[in-house]
């Protein structure tokens, strides 16, 4: 019995000696196994990467600024000699043609078109009467002169007369706004609509000095409607900053066929200040800097090598590179702060 109990006894002790040496034996492994991946990942597997092939693409510039919209054409139309406004033909929102009447006044005194009307009659007719006279000899050449002044005279008076009573519109647009009320004795120039060709809407825009160089006449400009964008062009580019704002007018002019754009509000303007066809760009954030020189990395035969760029045209998050890839480039854009010139990479896109 005493045997049995030593022998069990040693066979506890056995199985646990033989337990912590296994415990150890797994320890150690497991401790070589991490060591070794840490250690082999870039010998043996590479850094893992991920990469993008350079392609080519246009790439552009935009610079933003804003502007109030206004007709091409836009004008306030006011009345000649004070009278009293007897009617208005337009509402807001009606489109006018050109010379077309959009008001009419009247004169307590007595219509001007009428005093007008009796002027260039007396004078027509005393032109065709010299006109005969010197035909027949019995004038002069000096009195026949005379009389087709006069006669000029009156047939412009009658013009401005008519104008005086009836106010046309100045060219086709539409109608922004109608001022005075109908019935009510206004001076002379007073306003009575706005009217606005808005076929083309333009933009004035004030550009500081640091960024007016940027600026050119041709430029493509866009602006954004909801989910249409429409397309114009830089059209002048002052030379003199403005006295007070010290900021230069650049003007835009924007088609409008579909009337997407309304006169009087404010809109941001994207302007295309520099453009390149068939370039490569890059992300600018994969750009690094080894000892003072601009660069990307590119997988070449499993291997990060640093390639040395020349910047261009900058837009937005990505920049042109002007020398130091070309097209077909497998290019690094992602996990290069882990590379060198030289090492092992794992592409893993």
């Amino acid at each position: 019995m005493k045997g049995f109990n030593k022998m069990k006894k040693l066979t506890k002790i056995c199985a646990l000696v033989a337990l912590s040496l296994l415990i150890l034996g797994c320890g150690r492994a497991a401790e070589q196994e991490r060591a070794m991946t840490i250690q082999e990942i870039q010998a043996i597997e590479g850094i893992p990467v991920r990469v993008k092939g350079a392609t080519l693409q246009t790439i552009r510039r935009i610079e933003r600024t804003s502007g109030t919209a206004e007709g091409l054409r836009q004008s306030m139309v006011s009345n000649g000699p004070s009278g009293t406004l007897q009617r208005i033909m337009v509402r807001p929102g009606d489109r006018v043609r050109e010379g077309e009447v959009i008001a009419q006044m009247f004169f307590e005194e007595g219509a001007p078109r009428t005093v007008a009307q009796a002027n260039f009659d007396r004078a027509e007719a005393t032109y065709n009467r010299v006109q005969r006279l010197f035909e027949e000899g019995a004038a002069t050449q000096e009195q026949i002169e005379g009389a087709r002044v006069q006669f000029e005279d009156a047939r412009r008076s009658l013009r401005g007369a008519n104008v005086a009573e009836f106010i046309t519109a100045p060219f086709a647009g539409v109608v922004l706004e109608t001022f005075s009320a109908v019935g009510t004795r206004i001076s002379g120039g007073t306003n009575i609509a706005n009217i606005a060709d808005f076929s083309t809407v333009r933009f004035d825009a004030r550009i500081n000095q640091m960024n007016i160089g940027s600026y050119a006449v041709g430029q493509r400009a866009f602006t954004l409607v909801e989910s249409d964008t429409v397309w114009g062009r830089a059209t002048s580019v002052a030379v003199g900053a403005d006295a007070q704002t010290h900021s230069f007018r650049v003007r835009f002019e924007f088609p409008n066929p579909r009337q997407l754009l309304r006169v009087g509000e404010f809109k941001e303007i994207f302007v295309i200040t520099q453009e390149r066809q068939n370039a490569i760009a890059v992300p600018i954030e994969i750009v690094v800097s080894k000892s003072g020189v601009q660069g990307v990395y590119v997988v070449e035969n499993q291997t990060a090598v640093f390639r040395p760029i020349e910047m261009g045209i900058l837009s937005g998050s990505d920049v042109e590179v002007v020398s130091g890839l070309q097209e077909g480039d497998v290019v690094v854009i992602a996990g290069m702060t882990l590379l060198s010139d030289g090492v092992k990479v794992n592409v893993r896109n």
